[in-house]
């Protein structure tokens, strides 16, 4: 491959990453910020030093896979190896096969489907009024401090993703120009570790490929913002916790409410009280939307 002008190179179509062990074309130094940016790039050893400009803007414009420690994102040096490709194209794209958002939403479902674990929440769709389903499309929960930012998120990102041969994600970045607020939204510490894709093919072998992803933002209602429970008179100085379930409507109106479990039922009329009254719906695409919420609150001794 030969050089004529300063250049990006595609990634992974020209510039492909290869195991640790496997003969490298390219072999780099980078410096990564917590949230995946590419703070430096030094280049190690090359075949082909005439295109180490080319590899450093590369890698630059992109996002990787942060390093963790002690389940949080820290700011780390790693090394990474590559080969010049010709940039053939792949047979078949990798395909989402896991969000890391909360929900995912598909015209014609007679439920939602939730499609991360850590998180309890529903939208409670009339599948009429389901937003069209994008190849690939990633929901993700966010409630901003302004209602200007708030409104950007109809916006919604679009990314470009590079998955491993294994289908995990190895870098993203914007695909189009979005506002820095919502790019740092669309790529939390979860949507590295969360989201999985079928790989890429190219013929029957699994490879590095390159996918475009839109994400889209809803707010989800939090009816723990709008007015604590008493902490019952007869329980003072205890402790306690109670798990329930609610709906919001997208008047904001509660029902079924239900409890799901708590330490002692004193503490139960506490909770029914606080939250059966009118609550801040969620939003989605600007529009207000009923939504299935699971909750645990915990009772802090008093004296």
């Amino acid at each position: 491959m030969q050089s004529t002008a300063a250049f990006a190179l595609e990634f992974p179509e020209q510039l492909a990453p290869v195991a640790e062990t496997d003969r490298a074309d390219v072999r780099v130094e980078m410096k990564l910020a917590a949230d995946g940016r590419v703070l430096r790039v030094k280049v190690l050893s090359s075949s082909q030093p005439e295109l180490d400009k080319e590899v450093i803007e590369t890698l630059r414009g992109w996002h990787f896979s942060p390093q963790v420690k002690n389940g949080v994102d820290v700011e780390a040096t790693v090394l990474r190896g590559f080969v010049f490709a010709e940039g053939a194209p792949v047979d078949s794209e990798p395909r989402l096969s896991q969000s890391p958002g909360a929900l995912s939403y598909r015209r014609g479902d007679p439920e939602p489907q939730r499609t991360y674990p850590m998180q309890s929440i529903f939208i409670e769709d009339d599948p009429a009024d389901t937003p069209v389903a994008l190849p690939n499309e990633i929901w993700l929960g966010y409630s901003l401090k302004s209602a200007s930012a708030e409104r950007k998120l109809g916006q919604g990102v679009l990314l470009d993703v590079v998955t491993d041969a294994s289908g995990a994600v190895m870098a993203a970045r914007d695909a189009g120009s979005a506002p820095a607020i919502l790019l740092k939204r669309a790529l939390p510490s979860g949507f590295w570790r969360n989201a999985r894709f079928e790989p890429g093919y190219r013929g029957t072998a699994p490879v590095a490929a390159r996918v475009r992803v839109p994400v889209r933002f809803y707010l989800p209602t939090n009816p723990m913002r709008l007015k604590e429970p008493e902490h019952p008179r007869e329980m003072n100085g205890v402790a306690g916790r109670v798990a329930f379930r609610l709906i919001v409507e997208a008047d904001g109106q509660v029902h079924d409410l239900k409890i799901l479990a708590s330490t002692d039922p004193r503490f139960e009329a506490s909770i029914i009280e606080a939250f059966s009254q009118r609550q801040e719906p969620a939003e989605r695409l600007g529009k207000p939307v009923a939504m299935s919420v699971e909750l645990r609150y915990t009772f802090r001794p008093r004296s």
